[in-house]
């Protein structure tokens, strides 16, 4: 079977493995659900189809200062299936190999009648050529406030004793990057019309049934009531992984952070974007 593409198009720390979660809970969208959902596996295949790769050996692929792999480090049952690829031919058959995939995953994820694969993006410039090559795949753009995205990623980078997610630039290019990747996501997602999904993290915190709803409905997939609720209690249940992914007493307490934790000096920073803050929302 023919699965067609869906991709989250998010900053870091903006709510992307949360995302993740609500797709894979529904079951016609295959998701590798091993957290925190790093599978990339059709844009690594796409990359190397476009970097005319002869024959695939797995090794990470470079793309624009990004590097992609196919699957999760710990993937054991990925892993074993890309095996039996190894030496395979790419060229002209990156899509091919991605269905492959992900068919296999479906057994594995028991999707018995799936129509989607979901994978996270990483930046926007692949996701536009994407877009550009595959006119049926759908690409969920997931905003999040740049001032609580800031602080998550501060505080998780500070959890975890590592500098990452564009700190290491330092405050200010972090917030100002964070603000242009939200300002190009809206005109990219305005150029894609009906295949463009707009996910607002906030409101999926605060009015999760609705918020799924909406997404489902605009996926064109079953968004009955009780499916619903199933995938809100299975993508909002946590876990030993998300518990130590979070950066906040709660999912609620991680909304609107920026008005309790912000110290002075992060609030004069933040002045300074007041315009275009209020220009992507907030």
């Amino acid at each position: 079977m023919s699965l067609q593409p869906i991709l989250l198009a998010s900053t870091g720390r903006a709510g992307s493995s949360l995302a993740m979660k609500i797709l894979s809970s529904h079951p016609q969208i295959v998701v590798r659900s091993l957290f925190p959902y790093e599978t990339r596996s059709f844009q690594y295949y796409y990359i190397a189809s476009q970097q005319q790769e002869k024959k695939i050996d797995f090794l990470p692929l470079n793309f624009l200062n990004a590097e992609y792999v196919p699957c999760q480090g710990n993937d054991r049952k990925s892993l074993d299936w890309q095996h039996q690829y190894h030496g395979y031919c790419i060229a002209d058959n990156g899509y091919e190999l991605t269905s492959n995939y992900y068919n296999h995953l479906a057994n594995i994820e028991n999707k018995n009648n799936p129509i989607y694969f979901a994978e996270k993006a990483i930046g926007l410039s692949l996701l536009t050529q994407i877009a550009e090559s595959f006119p049926t795949s759908k690409i969920i753009f997931l905003k999040r406030d740049p001032r609580d995205t800031f602080l998550s990623i501060k505080s998780f980078n500070q959890k975890r004793q590592f500098v990452s997610f564009g700190e290491e630039a330092g405050d200010e290019i972090l917030m100002r990057n964070l603000i242009i990747f939200y300002k190009r996501s809206q005109e990219l997602q305005d150029s894609l019309g009906k295949r463009a999904i707009g996910l607002q993290y906030e409101r999926a915190i605060e009015s999760p049934q609705d918020t799924i709803e909406c997404l489902l409905h605009n996926l064109e997939l079953d968004s009955s009531h009780n499916l619903v609720e199933t995938i809100v209690k299975e993508s909002f249940a946590d876990s030993k992984e998300t518990i130590y992914h979070k950066t906040s007493s709660s999912t609620k307490d991680s909304v609107n952070r920026w008005q309790r934790e912000m110290n002075e000096s992060w609030i004069s920073l933040v002045e300074q974007f007041q315009k275009d803050l209020e220009n992507i929302g907030y």
